[in-house]
């Protein structure tokens, strides 16, 4: 979830910002026993003494953002969480155990505020604190959620372990998480539009609902007055008939 600021919520002073989460170009190949997480392009962020709220970039030598290349298991090792050391432990056991580490983690993610009026660039104020999982399930569009995104979901939800669920059938998974995401058995007739995210296409028809049950007084309102008129008309014709 690149654009936001995140915290793990076992180490609050260290913010980092995920400038990009989906880099690919140039990586080396890796040798058996070699760890092989996706590097994510981000860069930390330390409070700002005497305004609670706000943060600024940990490195401050120039005017850049100053990204590090880091997998999941590199950005834990660096916020704390170390191993015991083992020297039969490869790489990729240890890159393992550790994105394991990440599943237990509380990561909160926040909106970020530049500060334009602060002294130094890059200065920004942290808002809309909330668990970075339960937002990204949702805010994607539900059919685009993945047999990893769904796994989890479930295991957060009490379910299985997400690697065993995995191997189970997309559809299958859906099925399961359909009624806890979106709280209907069924999807919805024709959808939610292309690409809108589930939550948002809920949120655009309860409106819709309330409207349409809102309007229904208007109905009875326009039958008792088509009543009240016949039968004014029938007063004057029964008036007419006595001259």
């Amino acid at each position: 979830m690149r654009g936001f600021f995140f915290k793990f919520a076992s180490r609050p002073s260290i913010t980092f910002y995920i400038n990009e989460n989906k880099v690919l170009g140039g990586r080396e190949d890796r040798g058996e026993g070699e760890a092989v997480g996706r590097q994510l392009v981000l860069t930390f962020f330390e409070d700002l003494p005497g305004h609670p709220g706000m943060v600024h970039r940990v490195e401050r030598l120039d005017d850049t953002m100053r990204p590090s290349h880091l997998t999941i298991a590199e950005l834990l090792e660096t916020i704390g969480r170390l191993l015991p050391h083992d020297p039969e432990r490869s790489s990729a056991e240890a890159e393992v155990i550790l994105e394991e580490a990440f599943a237990e983690e509380d990561l909160r993610r926040f909106n970020g505020q530049l500060e334009t009026e602060a002294e130094e660039l890059h200065v920004y104020s942290l808002t809309d604190e909330a668990n970075a999982e339960d937002l990204f399930v949702q805010e994607v569009p539900f059919e685009s959620l993945t047999k990893i995104a769904l796994a989890r979901f479930l295991e957060r939800q009490g379910g299985p372990p997400r690697r065993t669920s995995w191997a189970r059938p997309l559809a299958e998974l859906r099925d399961e998480a359909r009624p806890l995401l979106l709280g209907d058995e069924e999807p919805p007739a024709g959808g939610p539009p292309a690409g809108e995210p589930h939550a948002k296409a809920l949120a655009k028809a309860a409106p819709k609902a309330k409207a349409k049950a809102k309007g229904a007084p208007k109905a009875k309102g326009k039958a008792k007055g088509k009543a009240k008129g016949k039968a004014k008309a029938k007063a004057k014709a029964k008036g007419h008939a006595g001259n």
